[in-house]
């Protein structure tokens, strides 16, 4: 085929797509000098594609049965009827002025838009019969109604470690000149739903689970017992945690504040003291002739610094420290665990004026010795030192 057939074809046809493009432009343009644009939404009814005549019908229809479905809180809900309260719904000439303003040729612009105006009627009622109706309502009647309940802070919990924040309770207490104002908006609308949780018209507790303060106590009060300290009191192990640690809160609810009672830690750590503290205290040892002998308390031992090691702990309960550690002392001993003495000492046989040293658990030497003189008063004390 000659090419300047070609071209003159592909010229024609591209003539012919473009004129029946704009013929369907200017078809869709001549319908919508008459009709509304897609997403035109006039009150609460989709008005896309319809004259003011039919939108006009729609309303009328739709006000002929008018009904509200009032929905509450816990799947309760209440209808009124607009026969009930004498409603009337008036239209005014809006319908045909929102068609004027709009430009069909301009319709391209208006797809996947949506275009909202106010629902252009005048709403008239019997106000008397609206507020018996709302006091007839089982939803409005006070005995019908849970007053709301704050958050706070539960009792420590063992299962998670925590003070729970229990969540407040909003209750059903509906605020009736909100509702009333709802309703007369909803009725302005001619809304066929009002959801009274939508428009804001329960009263609400003072304190919610998320109040700054409610949640500050909640967080200082569980750095408290989050603390883990693990004690290697000379080779025993002893655990303080939450559990423990929630005992020696002194906690003032209504002001929310709280404070650590050193006196009760400091009780826990004389028990732990007198517990498993060595210092001064008689211990079993079998001597070189192999015989089990009890040692009488003389100054040797573990024996921990009670007032440093409660000033520690409460630092390290208020930081909310996870640690392992030993505790202060004030005097320790050679070997940690049930045999305090070790492997490396001198044994001395005060009877048998006799003495032995042992060093890691051998024998190195053993001598005769004279002890002090008991005539002059230089006894020689009996125990361990």
């Amino acid at each position: 085929m000659d090419k300047k057939i070609k071209r003159k074809i592909i010229l024609l046809s591209g003539i012919a797509v473009i004129c029946v493009v704009f013929c369907i432009y200017l078809a869709v343009s001549l319908f919508f000098m008459s009709h509304y644009f897609p997403g035109t939404m006039i009150g609460n009814l989709d008005c896309s594609g319809k004259t003011p005549g039919e939108v006009e019908k729609l309303i009328a229809d739709k006000a002929e049965n008018y009904k509200l479905t009032i929905r509450g809180r816990e799947e309760t809900e209440a209808v009124l009827e607009g026969a009930q309260i004498q409603v009337q719904f008036v239209l005014d000439n809006t319908l045909q002025g929102i068609l004027n303003r709009q430009n069909g040729y301009a319709w391209p612009a208006a797809l996947g838009k949506q275009t909202p105006y106010d629902m252009p009627v005048t709403v008239s009622y019997d106000e008397a019969l609206l507020d018996e109706r709302i006091s007839e309502m089982l939803i409005f009647q006070r005995q019908n109604m849970r007053s709301p309940v704050n958050a706070y802070i539960g009792e420590y919990d063992r299962e998670s470690g925590r003070f729970p924040v229990i969540a407040e309770d909003k209750g059903t207490v509906v605020d009736l000149g909100k509702a009333k104002k709802a309703i007369v908006s909803a009725l302005g609308d001619m809304k066929e739903e009002l959801v009274l949780e939508e428009s804001d018209c329960y009263k609400k507790p003072e304190i919610a689970s998320d109040n700054a303060e409610l949640v500050r106590f909640s967080s200082r009060l569980n750095r408290f017992v989050s603390s883990r300290i693990v004690y290697d009191w000379h080779g025993m192990e002893e655990v303080v945690d939450g559990d423990l640690i929630q005992e020696w809160l002194d906690i003032d609810w209504d002001n929310r504040h709280v404070s650590i009672d050193a006196q009760a830690v400091r009780e826990y750590i004389n028990g732990l003291s007198k517990k498993h503290d060595t210092f001064g205290k008689e211990r079993e040892f079998r001597t070189s002739e192999g015989r089990m002998i009890t040692l009488k308390p003389g100054s040797y031992g573990w024996r921990v610094d009670r007032a440093k090691e409660t000033e520690k702990l409460v630092k390290l309960i208020r930081a909310g420290s996870q640690v392992s550690r030993e505790p202060e002392y004030l005097y320790m001993a050679a070997a940690k665990g049930e045999n305090d003495i070790g492997d490396s000492y001198v044994e001395i046989n005060l009877t048998a004026q006799h003495l032995y040293l042992y060093v890691e658990g051998e024998l190195i030497t053993e001598s005769d010795f004279v002890s002090g003189n008991v005539s002059r008063g230089y006894t020689t004390p009996a125990g361990g030192y």
